[in-house]
Order: structure tokens, then C-alpha cells, then sequence
């Protein structure tokens, strides 16, 4: 098992999807728990089947990376940068995405996002879509264009700022929101302040 996971994380550091293919036909029940990736550039490849619970992440590029139906509870993703992701049906709870930046990525029909927490992160073009939030928190991001839509659940908005974004069903009624504002968006969901048309002082 010591080492399928060394072959594991040797496939992911090099972007080698075809061995990560080969070694989760072998065994589906490898798993990456507990291991740590920094620095790594991670491209064109979808990673599938593997348990990433209890992974860390830290100063990794993602570019063209589907995370597909995977288990990511108490992963950690700091300072990581994704381009063109997607995370579909992923398992978030407990998971934390600190100072990452995310261009065109997608969170699609997240499987469990409770106590999932995203701060100071910067998304720009992407889209969360059919996200149930419960004790979720989010705070001191910016969401730039893109697309917020069936989201609801509980948890805490904190300096949340949408600018420019696409919002369809996010209901907010049952979160805890504190200095979120929106600028250019339609449909402003509860809790948040509108800031068209100020301007800064110079």
C-alpha cells in the first residue's frame, strides 16, 4: 500500500493520469490520506476514485483539472491557484481553501459542503452551482463575473463581495451575513448591500 501511494502521488506531481488510470483499475481503494503536495503544477488530467481526505495543499498550480466525485473532507488547499477546474460532485466537508485564486473553475453539485470554509480567496469567471451550504464559511473573498446559483443552507457570510456575477436562487435566508456588498448583479440575495454608483474619494 506504501508504495501504490508513492505511485499515486508520483502520478498527480506529474501530471500522469494514464498510471493514476492503471493503479485505481488495480485497486480502488487507494487512497491519499495524510499526504502533503507543495509546490506541485498539476495539468490536463482528471483525478478520480483516489480518497483525498486529510490531504494538504499548499502553493500548488491546477490548470485543466477535473476533480471528479472525489472524497476532499479536511483537505487543505492554501495559496493554490486553479485554472480552468472543476470540481464535481465533490465531498467538501470540512475542507479549507485559504488565499487561493480560482479562474473558470466550477463547484458543481457538491455532495456535502458542511463546515466547508473559503477565505481571503479570489474567483474570477467561475461558477458555484447546487451547493448546500451548512455551517459554511466564507469570508474576505471576491467573486468576480460568473455564476452563483442554487445555493442554500446555513452558515456565515463574512465581507463576501460579488461583482458583476450571475445569481439565480441563492437563498440566503438562513445565513449569517456581515458586510457583504455587490456591485453590477441582479437579484441581490438577502443580506447583501448594494454599492452601485459610489465612487471613491481621490
Amino acid at each position: 500500500m506504501v508504495q501504490n501511494t508513492k505511485d499515486l502521488i508520483r502520478a498527480i506531481s506529474t501530471s500522469d493520469e494514464s498510471i493514476l488510470n492503471r493503479l485505481v483499475e488495480k485497486n480502488a481503494d487507494l487512497s491519499l490520506s495524510g499526504s502533503t503536495f507543495k509546490g506541485d503544477h498539476v495539468s490536463a488530467m482528471r483525478i478520480h476514485t483516489v480518497g483525498c481526505s486529510d490531504t494538504r495543499w499548499e502553493n500548488c498550480i491546477f490548470n485543466d483539472v477535473d476533480f471528479d466525485t472525489l472524497d476532499l473532507q479536511r483537505a487543505k488547499f492554501i495559496s493554490c491557484t486553479f485554472h480552468q477546474c472543476q470540481f464535481t460532485k465533490a465531498i467538501l466537508a470540512e475542507t479549507v481553501f485559504e488565499g487561493c485564486v480560482f479562474n473558470h473553475t466550477s463547484f458543481l453539485d457538491t455532495e456535502d459542503a458542511e463546515a466547508l470554509e473559503i477565505s481571503h480567496c479570489q474567483f474570477q469567471e467561475s461558477i458555484f452551482r447546487g451547493l448546500h451550504f451548512l455551517d459554511t464559511l466564507i469570508t474576505a473573498s471576491t467573486f468576480t463575473l460568473g455564476e452563483l446559483s442554487h445555493l442554500d443552507g446555513e452558515g456565515a457570510l463574512r465581507s463576501f463581495v460579488l461583482r458583476d456575477v450571475v445569481i439565480k436562487d441563492f437563498d440566503t435566508s438562513a445565513m449569517q451575513l456581515s458586510a457583504c456588498t455587490a456591485t453590477g448583479c441582479q437579484g441581490l440575495p438577502a443580506g447583501f448591500r448594494s454599492v452601485e454608483g459610489r465612487r471613491r474619494r481621490v
